[in-house]
Parts: C-alpha cells; sequence; structure tokens
C-alpha cells in the first residue's frame, strides 16, 4: 500500500513540474511568472456627455397632419426662434413638391411657422418624409416628420 502512494505522489509532482504552489492558484506547479499573470480588469469610464453645438438651433416640429386623403390639405407647424428663416421639403416618389404653400418662411415673434399645402388628387397613396432646415445667423437646424397619403 505504501508503494501505490508513493507513485502516486510521484505522478502528481512529475505532472505539474515542480513541488511549490502558488499562492495564486494553490496547484502545484503554477506558474507566477508576470507573462502569465491573468490581465487585469480594466477600471469603466465615465461615458462622455454628448458635446453642444454653439450654432445648433432648435427646430421642432409642435403639430402635423397625421394622414390625408388624395384633394385633401396637409399641414405642418414648427417652433425655433423668432425671425428663424426656415425651408420645408415635402418628398414625393416623383421628387419634391412644388404645391403652393411650401415656400421659405420667416417665424414671427413668436418663433411659429405654419405651412399648408394640397395634396394632388393623384399623388401616390403612402407614406412620405418631410425635412424642415432653419437658419439664424450662424445658427442652423433641422427638424423631420412625415405624413400618410390615403
Amino acid at each position: 500500500m505504501r508503494w501505490v502512494l508513493v507513485v502516486a505522489m510521484a505522478v502528481v509532482v512529475a505532472g505539474c513540474g515542480t513541488s511549490q504552489a502558488s499562492p495564486r492558484s494553490g496547484v502545484l506547479g503554477a506558474s507566477s511568472s508576470p507573462s502569465e499573470r491573468p490581465a487585469a480588469t480594466p477600471r469603466p469610464r465615465p461615458t462622455p456627455l454628448p458635446s453642444v453645438d454653439a450654432n445648433a438651433l432648435s427646430v421642432k416640429v409642435t403639430d402635423r397632419t397625421k394622414s390625408v386623403r388624395r384633394g385633401g390639405t396637409a399641414s405642418v407647424t414648427i417652433k425655433t426662434a423668432p425671425r428663424a428663416q426656415c425651408g420645408i421639403t415635402v418628398t414625393y416618389p416623383a421628387g419634391p413638391s412644388t404645391a403652393r404653400g411650401l415656400e421659405p418662411k420667416t417665424a414671427g415673434s413668436g418663433g411659429m411657422i405654419v405651412w399648408k399645402w394640397k395634396v394632388t388628387s393623384t399623388t401616390k397613396k403612402g407614406t412620405w418624409p418631410i425635412a424642415i432646415v432653419c437658419s439664424i445667423g450662424q445658427k442652423s437646424g433641422d427638424a423631420s416628420t412625415s405624413f400618410a397619403v390615403k
């Protein structure tokens, strides 16, 4: 029986290559060299706040026609800075609309602009994008929305 115990110890020692235990692992033969140490867990870095563009102009859609029948009237209302100059583009499959009412406008003292236009009876049914761009001095901003033609 003693012979079996000696052979078993020899196998364990030979398999590990050393008889010293690593303080980190508690296992015989574990290496403690710097190149074999586990990588340090990186510290989390705070997420930077988004930068504020000094030239950004607020443009918000406050009301819009969600859907309109062909031949009906659609509208979009925005709020921006007083006296900002704004343009609107309504894009259909054939390209940007040239409907009366979609001309560039200047916001009044309250910053509000309303565009109203007639959707022709031949306009294709679907959901179409609306893009608005405004500027005043060196500041500019934009907003987008869409509406459905039924």
